[in-house]
């Protein structure tokens, strides 16, 4: 995480300096400054997301080094520096991110231009378009986010350029909330301190919610590490199975003859059922991890009962075994997933150790981070699936290159790797 803010923060510093302003003005004629503006923005999109390719080398890295350039150039403190429009920048970025949304984005944003006569209106709306765009046609989550994001970049630049001249009929409803902040001169600082609260409102809430669950007395009933009397660690697997990634963990497994708990999404088990079977076959244990990846926090009972014993069925049906353990999404639980998990007869099983391979970091990262809080009896969290928003798009290919490293260090620290079934057992058998 630490090298995702200072992509961030590094590229907010670039995106704010004045270099496009400086180049263009070296031309007298509006054509050629307008081109050369849109030229150097293209040049800085692109070198953004290059250089954390290249430093960092995962799609997460890119994407807070894009979204750092672009807030660097709209809301960079000085404001004399700041940059007059985004688009040049845009198109840059997305030459890496996503090259083949570029020229729909120009289209969207050419055709919305001739609609609304106004450049800063067709921007945002040609941005807007591309959201279901990109879903459907990369299924990447984090560029779904980074074009969500775009949008409301847009939308700040639509409002802090809104000269109340609305021109066509479309760019007046464009320029709607724009309009309002112009109108709030004397409540523009109340709608600030009323935001900074909630940010604060969200923390607190996050910080309860985290003392809730896993710090309430029902973690007796949750297990998620041994008693570190011994130099064992459990390797776990959430939110596959999912081919591109799974075969190529099972086969550093294999190849390590290490047996791993993996916690499968019941949508992703249907798919793929010839997985489920290689993982019995190699020795590997299946968990229950829902059937569609919801979250059961604070859910209904019958939306609880029905993602857990939904997946147990799906399961059991490929494999001729129930499951034994589950896990919930993101470890989030309540006294309704432990009755649950009473019913069905699955112990609830979390983690000790995270990967962090949930924000694509480089396989250097997971590495380090693995080798540096490994701890006897740690349960060691991975994914071989899913994403950011749905259970798919993520990119688990670092995951996969640091595996066979994490095994190898952690062999030659005497480290003995066991199944979740292995290390309950060794919890429950007297001294």
């Amino acid at each position: 995480m630490p090298s995702f803010v200072a992509l961030f923060s590094i590229n907010f510093c670039i995106g704010g300096l004045p270099l496009q302003k400086k180049l263009s003005s070296l031309f007298q004629k509006p054509l050629w400054r307008r081109l050369t503006y849109f030229t150097a923005g293209m040049a800085c999109g692109l070198l953004s997301v290059w250089s954390a390719r290249q430093l960092v080398g995962t799609p997460t890295a890119e994407f807070f080094a894009a979204t750092g350039l672009l807030a660097g150039r709209l809301f960079f403190p000085k404001k004399q520096w700041r940059q007059e429009d985004l688009r040049g920048a845009v198109v840059g970025t997305l030459f890496f991110l996503a090259p083949g949304l570029i020229f729909p984005l120009l289209g969207g944003w050419i055709l919305f231009y001739l609609l609304t006569r106004e450049a800063v209106p067709s921007s945002f709306l040609g941005t807007l378009f591309l959201i279901p765009a990109s879903l459907y046609y990369y299924r990447s989550d984090l560029l779904f986010i980074y074009i969500f994001v775009l949008s409301l970049f847009f939308l700040a630049e639509n409002i802090y350029h809104f000269d109340g001249k609305e021109g066509t009929r479309v760019a007046a409803a464009i320029c709607f909330l724009p309009r309002i902040y112009s109108l709030s001169c004397g409540t523009r600082r109340v709608i600030r301190v009323a935001l900074l609260a909630a940010v604060f409102l969200f923390v607190f809430g996050a910080f309860s919610l985290y003392r809730l669950v896993y710090s309430s007395l029902q973690q007796t009933a949750v297990f998620s590490c041994g008693n570190g009397e011994e130099k064992v660690v459990a390797l776990t697997f959430d939110d596959g199975p999912d081919p591109q990634y799974t075969s190529g963990i099972l086969d550093v497994l294999k190849d390590k003859n290490v047996h791993a708990t993996f916690f499968v999404v019941g949508k992703q088990a249907e798919r793929y059922p010839e997985l489920l079977c290689r993982y019995l076959a190699e020795g590997h244990e299946i968990g229950n991890h829902t059937y569609t990846h919801s979250n059961l926090y604070r859910r209904t009972e019958e939306k609880v009962w029905s993602e857990m014993s939904r997946n147990s069925d799906t399961i059991e049906a490929i494999t001729g075994q129930p499951p034994k353990y589950f896990r919930p999404p993101r470890g989030l639980y309540d006294e309704q997933v432990l009755a649950a998990c009473s019913s069905l007869e699955q112990r609830l099983i979390l983690w000790s150790i995270s990967s962090e391979d949930w924000m694509e970091p480089s396989a250097k990262h997971i590495v380090r981070r693995i080798s540096q809080k490994v701890h006897p009896g740690a349960i060691i969290l991975f994914h071989d699936g899913g994403g950011f928003v749905h259970n798919y798009g993520g990119d688990r290919s670092n995951t996969v290159k640091a595996l066979g490293q994490i095994v190898d260090i952690l062999h030659a620290e005497g480290y003995r790797f066991v199944t979740i079934t292995e290390m309950l057992a060794a919890e429950e058998t007297p001294s």
